[in-house]
């Protein structure tokens, strides 16, 4: 594994809040540079409508938007979406013209922040259908493959955790196989969906793992 060198940033990382705004309203944004935003953001009123779903969460989304902005205080947002989320957060602050920088993350592209570059894919391992970017074992080969060959970052961000990390019995065995025996420069990867672990950190082979399930934690990178 190749180490990269890693700016120094504060983050808020936040992740499975599926509608509870409240723990961001409790991140003092004054003292933080950024947030990272890792999937599941939107509360549900059904199991995988998709339809209903997505009209629901661009409803509820345009009446909490002035909360939400406040709450963000006008910092970049870096963004995966979750498996719960019909509808994109990254591309609904763009919409309603949130002020601050938006930065959505795709497994075929980069993004950079504060001279550090941003890998990551908000799909899940396959449950039973019903939410979005459920992945059987050879697509999502196809998409963390697409992640790699975007080229050496300094932080991964996922919805799902890699496979024994964070994870308890869950998490994805491909992305972790890929933590494991291929190159990567990923000093930081945060993560949720796994609600078991939630607020959490773990070290191992020189990369911090952040798992922030229904919560939100302050994180000094360097």
């Amino acid at each position: 594994m190749k180490i990269g060198k890693m700016n120094h940033i504060r983050v808020a990382h936040a992740s499975d809040l599926h509608g509870n705004i409240l723990p961001l309203k409790n991140v003092d944004v004054t003292k933080i540079d950024a947030w990272i935003l890792s999937g599941d953001f939107f509360p549900n009123i059904t199991r995988g409508n998709i339809q209903t779903e997505i009209n629901y969460q661009s409803d509820w989304f345009c009446n909490e938007r002035d909360t939400i902005f406040k709450a963000l205080g006008d910092k970049p947002v870096i963004n995966v979406d979750g498996n719960h989320d019909f509808v994109s957060l990254g591309a609904l602050l763009n919409e309603y013209a949130y002020a601050g920088q938006v930065l959505q993350i795709a497994e075929n592209k980069l993004v950079e922040f504060n001279g550090l570059k941003f890998a990551g894919h908000g799909y899940i391992p396959w449950i039973n259908g019903e939410w979005r970017g459920e992945l059987r074992i050879p697509e999502m080969t196809n998409i963390v493959d697409q992640v790699w060959d975007n080229g050496f970052a300094d932080v991964l961000v996922t919805h799902v955790p890699p496979a024994g990390i964070l994870a308890g019995p869950w998490g994805c065995s491909v992305l972790a196989n890929s933590m494991t025996y291929k190159d990567h420069t990923f000093t930081h990867h945060f993560f949720g969906h796994i609600h078991h672990h939630k607020p959490m950190e773990h070290s191992q082979n020189g990369t911090r793992f952040y798992n922030s399930a229904t919560g939100c934690q302050i994180v000094e990178m360097y």
